[in-house]
């Protein structure tokens, strides 16, 4: 991810909150490149013929958080990659229940838990669909641990780039990440159950 001087986008957002447009749109210059990096790396891992694109991915995602005022929320730098990982998180979501819905289940795109080597050891399949809908049910247990993980596999950020984006320590960013990946094997196994 490319570096950004040290307190730019909270100063832009410390602007923005207080409605000043041309800091928004100045916001969205200065991270665009970054938020197109973290759009590209969570198209990635998904299915081959995904219909949605990286820059319809980051668009979509931030028509929802601008739709919703969420942005106004964002305090620091941290705040705001993490509010945008998470809204690229939902869209994804929001996409594969429609595309499922559509097919009615028949074809859902298995994952084999290997595929995810950086979350999971095990080697149970289980649909894209479910991983969304496991880091939604964690973010209502854990919020910040659904934060390290989506910034883990939405945005391929390390683990100390993560706690530098949630400014947070490496270790609590990996007690985090431990527990999150505890977690979700459990939670996933229990719904193949």
């Amino acid at each position: 991810m490319a570096e950004l001087a040290p307190g730019q986008v909270t100063a832009l957002l410390g602007r923005f909150r207080k409605g000043d447009a041309a800091a928004r749109e100045a916001l969205f210059a200065l991270t665009y490149d970054c938020l197109r990096q973290m759009a590209h790396a969570a198209m990635q891992k998904e299915r081959r013929g995904h219909t949605l694109q990286p820059t319809a991915l980051l668009n979509e995602a931030l028509a929802q958080l601008l739709a919703g005022e969420v942005l106004q929320d964002a305090l620091d730098r941290g705040h705001f990659f993490s509010l945008i990982a998470t809204a690229m998180r939902h869209v994804l979501l929001d996409y594969e229940r429609r595309r499922h819905a559509a097919k009615r289940g028949k074809g859902q795109a298995q994952l084999a838990l290997e595929a995810l080597p950086v979350l999971v050891d095990d080697h149970n399949d289980f649909a894209m669909v479910d991983l969304l809908e496991a880091l939604d049910a964690l973010a209502a247990v854990h919020d910040r641990a659904s934060q390290v993980v989506t910034l883990r596999l939405i945005a391929k950020l390390s683990i100390s780039e993560v706690a530098k984006q949630l400014a947070i320590s490496r270790s609590t960013a990996e007690s985090d990440w431990r527990f999150a990946r505890s977690w979700l094997r459990r939670h996933l196994a229990d719904k193949s159950a």
